[in-house]
This record gives structure tokens, sequence and C-alpha cells, in this order.
């Protein structure tokens, strides 16, 4: 078989295996920075370096070192994963639910 062959077989294999996962970072949400948080915002959790926030549309996350979070609907979906640097960052859901957090720190429920 020549060399040709071989790469179109390995292409298309590694376009078949990556593209669920390329797929599934797509669809998935992403905490954008935010410069102040919502003085307003109940205080969900408060472990360690994370606090959660929520606000009546709003998942609102505060850092003080760099952490994952994972954000999970309540049927297990994943909607967001991301390691943030220290700061503040929001998420606003696209429908309202019952959010997981969960975080090195511990993890908590939101409902919007």
């Amino acid at each position: 078989m020549t060399k040709k062959f071989f790469v179109a077989i390995i292409l298309f294999v590694a376009a078949f295996l990556g593209t669920p996962r390329i797929l599934a970072q797509i669809q998935m949400g992403r905490l954008e920075p935010i410069s102040v948080v919502t003085p307003s915002a109940k205080i969900i959790m408060s472990q360690g370096d994370c606090e959660v926030r929520m606000t009546s549309q709003t998942i609102e996350i505060v850092v003080s070192a760099v952490l994952r979070v994972d954000i999970f609907t309540l049927l297990g979906k994943p909607v967001v994963s991301q390691i943030l640097d220290p700061g503040a960052y929001s998420f606003k859901p696209d429908k309202h639910g019952l959010y997981i957090i969960k975080t090195p720190e511990g993890s908590c429920k939101v409902s919007l």
C-alpha cells in the first residue's frame, strides 16, 4: 500500500475521532470576566479561594487563585468547563433551571 493511502486513513480517523470533541467545545458556554461584582448578588458558596454568587439571571464566580470551574445542568450535561485566573467572572445561561457548580473547593447548586 502506498504512503498516500496511509496518510488518507490517518486523516480520516483523526477527523472522525476529533469532530465530536471539537463540537462539544464549541457548544459549551464560557465564563466572561467582569470588573464589578453585583452588590445585591446572593452568596451561595464561599470556601477557600472561591465564592459563588447569583442574581436572578446570572451566576457570578469570584476566585483568588487559579481554579478549574465546571458547571453542569441538573441532568449532568456539562455547560462550562474552564480554568480561571484570579478575578470575577459571570455566566448567563441560555435558559432558567438548576445548575451545579463544581470547583476544587467544593460544589453547590444554583437555581435561576
